[in-house]
């Protein structure tokens, strides 16, 4: 069975706990993205959540990635017996070139590397120990292995990729993951599962399959004007950057509405504390003082936050 975790709005709660981490890719600024090493360390690091993006395979697998196009996050590019795979497709409208996990089976998948994007110019990529792609289903069972090792609750946050295209290629992601949900015990409303999307249509769906708790991906824009209401009809929880949570035009950073008016629809707010602009943290946080940030953001309200710096809650070991 697996874990259960409360990620119920403030308001809702008899009892304060601290903000939950939910930890983007794993530790992802320190190992490669949602591959062991990185879900292991951010565990470590004292995450709640591990996540990350979802897509399938050609044999309809689904796999740990924030994308399909693979030579960004995998050492494909350089695997000679795939190099006349390379392939040009339009997706949403836009043409994009590359190795696409879609024309490979989780077999072929499974032989590769996943390797760190450079943060800096210049930077090259490396591969270490425990960075192979994996499967959700690997990924729940590395959550409910840290669930015995850490003796606390480690949930699963699985972010639907591009749900509409995968269903228009008669790969929907929606229910190969309510599949996952239901085999794996995840299948009951205070279950340690989150499924994400950015679009409201899949979210529905996936409403419709399972009782997991889904999130809305808002988009980056702080300034970004929610309608809680009709998001409260597809999810439970709103997903913001954290930069709405946060007035930074005064003296004093201050808190601005967004949880008070979520929590009033009924919604938990998970704020997505990542580099979305530059200087990251923004002013009047100083550069490489993201502990500060989420520290604010905390105190803003909300009721976990999404990362890729786990260690930086400050709960680190």
């Amino acid at each position: 069975m697996a874990a259960v975790m409360s990620l119920a709005p403030a308001g809702a709660r008899t009892q304060p706990r601290p903000t939950l981490i939910v930890a983007l890719g794993g530790a992802s600024r320190e190992r490669p993205a949602g591959t062991a090493a990185a879900f292991d360390l951010a565990i470590n690091q004292g995450a709640d959540f591990i996540e990350s993006g979802i897509v399938a395979t050609q044999d309809g697998a689904l796999i740990a990635r924030d994308d399909h196009e693979l030579s960004v996050s995998t050492d494909i590019a350089s695997r000679p017996e795939f190099a006349a795979r390379r392939t040009a497709k339009t997706i949403d409208g836009s043409m994009k070139e590359g190795w696409f996990s879609e024309d490979f089976s989780l077999a072929e998948l499974k032989r590769l590397n996943c390797v760190s994007q450079p943060i800096r110019p210049g930077q090259r990529s490396a591969t270490t120990p425990g960075t192979g792609i994996l499967t959700l289903r690997e990924v729940m069972d590395i959550a409910r292995a840290g669930c015995t090792r850490e003796a606390r609750v480690i949930g699963v946050c699985a972010t639907l990729v591009r749900p509409n295209y995968f269903a228009s290629i008669d790969l929907a992601l929606e229910p190969r993951t309510a599949d996952l949900i239901r085999i794996n015990g995840y299948n009951w409303q205070a279950a340690a599962m989150i499924v994400r999307s950015r679009q409201a249509e899949p979210l529905k769906t996936i409403g419709g399959l399972t009782r997991a708790r889904r999130g809305f991906l808002t988009g980056e824009d702080p300034g970004l004007i929610l309608d809680f209401a009709t998001i409260r009809s597809h999810s439970e929880i709103v997903c913001p950057p954290a930069s709405a949570l946060i007035n930074l035009g005064g003296p004093t950073p201050v808190a601005t509405q967004l949880v008070a008016s979520a929590h009033a629809a009924g919604l938990a707010v998970q704020a997505q504390a990542l580099p979305f602009g530059d200087p990251f943290p923004p002013k009047p946080f100083h550069r490489g003082d993201l502990r500060t940030w989420l520290a604010a953001v905390a105190a803003a309200g909300a009721d976990a936050i999404a990362t890729d710096t786990p260690a930086a809650s400050g709960r680190d070991r």
